[in-house]
């Protein structure tokens, strides 16, 4: 199902070692709308997932694709934030309209992990978060708890009497 406006996500990853990552997924659509808010979320991130569809070529190659996306997360994020792109869609293969030979060589050129995987099937999402997991430097890891935004949801609607 395509992600309609925003959609937030957690999840929790064993590293090799057995740390325990937790992360918070925002799922913007790439849509224009959330590229401000999304600066606000990636600028203390440690990892950011860049996903594009490898059936439809501007989601990587256009003004507001992948690559874009790269670019935006380089300048606005910590310096060493571990980044992956991700092609999704791997289970519609036959409709490809994105190169792997470009893809592979953006990545290699941008420093970045690259993968491919089916949100529909589940293919490869497992191996997507364990990489990124243990590739985040430890001192990168917050030690304090971290709210949720329903919690935070939740905490202004009862401070204040007003629900937006």
């Amino acid at each position: 199902m395509p992600t309609v406006g925003a959609a937030f996500f957690s999840k929790r990853v064993a590293t090799a070692d057995g740390a325990m990552r937790n992360f918070e997924l925002w799922d913007t659509a790439g849509q224009e709308r959330y590229r401000a808010l999304a600066a606000l979320y990636y600028r203390e991130a440690c990892a950011a997932l860049v996903v594009y569809d490898i059936t439809q070529r501007d989601t990587f190659y256009g003004s507001q694709g992948a690559m874009s996306w790269v670019a935006e997360v380089r300048q606005r994020a910590q310096e060493d934030i571990v980044i992956a792109l991700v092609g999704n869609k791997i289970d519609r293969e036959e409709a490809r309209e994105v190169q792997s030979g470009d893809v592979e060589a953006f990545a290699n050129r941008e420093g970045i992990l690259h993968f491919t995987a089916s949100a529909k099937t589940g293919q490869g999402i497992d191996e997507i978060f364990d990489a990124v997991a243990n590739m985040v430097p430890e001192r990168m890891v917050m030690t304090s708890e971290v709210i949720d935004a329903e919690s935070l949801r939740k905490a202004q609607k009862s401070s204040s009497g007003c629900g937006c």
